[in-house]
């Protein structure tokens, strides 16, 4: 189906992002510990790179786990409901998740879009390295859209075929 192939391109990409972030994450890391012990000239600008990969990489990854199905739940209630027959049950369970979690998403996914509107018409920057201070909230902007767009997608699944897992 185009849009299974439509997904399984946005994720093989973020997890190609996920990787490429983690490696200059490490290699940034290194440099930064080389320069502080070795070098005995810290890099004032690793500690803030780091910490803005590490928020990109937490709200993507949390998108990346909406989209396999891997987030918290009972999965106590979840092999109650299918081992007695109780697909419609834990079907109806699972939309009602989804569905909190677009609201919710949406929800957050507005006030984090205005904080960064706020901070592009105030040019804040931070206090180290000047960079805009809306960069670092992009991630979790970018994170949010993503698990609303990944939540639809799950309710389809369910509506579909009735398990998000499938196919």
């Amino acid at each position: 189906m185009l849009m299974n192939r439509f997904f399984q391109k946005i994720e093989s990409g973020l997890n190609g992002l996920l990787g490429l972030m983690g490696l200059a994450g490490i290699a940034v890391m290194t440099i930064g510990v080389f320069t502080r012990y070795v070098l005995v000239i810290p890099l004032n600008w690793s500690d803030e790179f780091l910490r803005t990969m590490f928020v990109w990489s937490y709200f993507i990854g949390a998108a990346m786990m909406v989209s396999s199905g891997g987030l918290m739940r009972l999965e106590l209630l979840d092999d109650y409901l299918s081992g007695h027959g109780y697909h419609t049950a834990k079907k109806a369970i699972g939309i009602f998740v989804e569905l909190c979690m677009v609201g919710f998403f949406s929800f957050m996914s507005y006030y984090v879009f205005q904080l960064i509107f706020s901070y592009i018409q105030k040019g804040t920057t931070s206090s180290t390295s000047n960079v805009p201070a809306w960069v670092l909230i992009l991630g979790m902007a970018i994170g949010f859209v993503l698990i609303v767009i990944l939540s639809i997608r799950n309710i389809i699944r369910y509506l579909c075929k009735g398990d998000k897992t499938a196919g």
